[in-house]
């Protein structure tokens, strides 16, 4: 906001979405920044009890479409072209740690080290892969931790593989949502970069030559393994790697019930207009436009709004 201090935008959709919007209560004329968080993740009821004190409103829930997490490797890479729900499971909790103990691995790189790249412990897309895992093999005592190799990254991160040493970046792996993927290769996101050398990306540690600069964003530098796949692999532990999430809009019930106009004369709120208007004119989310605008980011419309008790809604 104009005018305001520099607030750190949270690392995910745990902790940068769901959790912020949990908090956001006024204290001292401060909070209540925050209309909407987005998560993978419905609230918890916890999450809907400290909404309710902190707030003095619970939550609802809108799903406006489906994406998919698979595995993102480095364009040049060791990683075989499919890595099955139990081959990541058994990377990530470190039984493997080098590319020849990869079942049917038939590459030249076998006595390599993988180097699995691991999200925030409060990242949305960590609890997305972590639950993705265990409902594809069966676990029950996954967590994703275990291999002494890994190195943690930011979830989402189109740069966190081209920005390893040559050595670890053709043997990383890290979990990536495909909508991500197609929405930074349409050049929509920034980042900084060195004005002197543009093909480094900023790390927070680099010494610039020329300046840094905000250029497009781009996966030159990666690749998704299976990026077509769209079936279920809940328990089939044989089959790629991959899991379909959710993105929900996380907003208080209260406002579904404001009567403050989102545009001078209209009669609709904010949540009515973009969200959830039962009885009433679709949602911008759930007309054709707002669909067609969720597809171009390679995420499949799927309207869906829960309540409190995450019980879905109709409207």
């Amino acid at each position: 906001m104009r005018g305001q201090g520099l607030i750190v935008r949270p690392s995910g959709g745990g902790g940068g979405g769901l959790t912020a919007i949990v908090n956001d209560e006024v204290i001292d004329g401060v909070g209540g920044w925050i209309d909407v968080g987005r998560t993978p993740n419905l609230p918890t009821t916890t999450d809907q009890n400290t909404a309710d004190s902190k707030l003095g409103s619970k939550l609802y829930s809108v799903k406006i479409g489906t994406d998919r997490q698979l595995i993102a490797t480095s364009t040049t890479t060791n990683a075989p072209a499919t890595l099955s729900g139990d081959t990541i499971e058994k990377i990530y909790n470190g039984t493997y740690t080098t590319w020849s103990q990869v079942p049917g691995y038939a590459g030249s790189a076998g006595s390599e080290t993988i180097i699995p790249l691991t999200l925030p412990s409060d990242a949305g897309m960590w609890t997305t892969f972590v639950n993705g895992v265990k409902s594809q093999t069966g676990s029950t005592t996954f967590t994703g931790t275990g291999n002494p190799n890994s190195i943690q990254v930011q979830q989402n991160d189109p740069t966190a593989i081209p920005a390893l040493p040559e050595a670890q970046r053709k043997n990383a792996i890290v979990p990536f949502p495909r909508g991500r993927f197609k929405v930074v290769e349409s050049g929509f996101y920034t980042v900084a970069k060195d004005g002197g050398d543009q093909t480094n990306p900023y790390n927070g540690t680099r010494t610039y030559t020329g300046g840094k600069k905000r250029l497009a964003a781009d996966v030159a530098g990666i690749k998704l393994l299976d990026p077509s796949a769209t079936a279920s692999t809940t328990g089939n532990a044989a089959a790629p790697y991959g899991t379909n999430f959710a993105y929900n809009g996380v907003f208080r019930k209260s406002d579904l019930n404001s009567t403050t106009p989102w545009q001078p004369g209209s009669t609709l709120n904010w949540v009515q207009a973009l969200f959830f208007n039962p009885g009433g004119p679709a949602p911008f989310v759930d007309t054709e436009a707002g669909r067609a605008l969720i597809a171009a980011a390679g995420i499949t419309p799927d309207y869906q709004v829960y309540d409190e008790t995450n019980s879905p809604q109709i409207d």
